[in-house]
């Protein structure tokens, strides 16, 4: 029988950190404040998720707006991660500074530049994919509650096979989500 992980003052803080992030539903504020808690509590569920990805959380996010959206100017990145042009240009500075993005001249504007995720960037990014999926499956797990309306926007998708055993036609249909709100 294995002996139980030892506890470290990394593993505890983390606990500690998830416990804290969820909302228990009793506070009464303003909407504002609840988006700015809730601001809060999704960056610290993703800095947990994402401790292992081989990037932080915001450094997804613009790795993300990239692969989604680009090749953007500095000025459309910023604009997509609702940033100030000046953060998003420390942002993209550092990824291009990586390898993991490359600059081009834009071809009717020679006074900007378009940036897209290099081969080595979507690599980075689709390692750090997972990790984030993994957060993102928490917060629908946590608050998304039998009952609630969401929205989901992917396709159906049916598969059949021959089953060995009872040599009978079986059927799978399943929801590929892409977005869920």
């Amino acid at each position: 029988m294995p002996s139980p992980r030892p506890v470290t003052r990394t593993s505890a803080r983390r606990r500690e950190a998830e416990s804290e992030w969820r909302w228990n539903g009793e506070q009464e504020t303003s909407i504002l404040f609840d988006v700015f808690a809730l601001s809060q509590q999704v960056r610290t569920l993703l800095q947990i998720a994402m401790h292992d990805a081989g990037m932080r959380a915001d450094d997804y996010a613009v790795y993300s707006v990239l692969f989604e959206a680009g090749p953007l100017t500095l000025t459309e990145a910023a604009h997509r991660l609702g940033m100030p042009v000046t953060t998003a240009a420390d942002y993209l500075r550092a990824v291009v500074a990586r390898g993991h993005a490359s600059k081009q001249r834009h071809p009717s504007d020679s006074r900007a530049f378009l940036l897209t995720l290099t081969p080595a960037g979507t690599r980075a990014h689709r390692r750090a994919h997972t990790s984030f999926q993994r957060a993102y499956e928490a917060i629908v797990r946590d608050y998304v509650k039998k009952g609630t309306q969401v929205f989901v926007e992917g396709k159906i998708q049916t598969r059949s096979w021959d089953d060995k055993e009872s040599g009978q036609k079986r059927y799978r249909t399943e929801i590929l989500v892409n977005e869920l709100s």
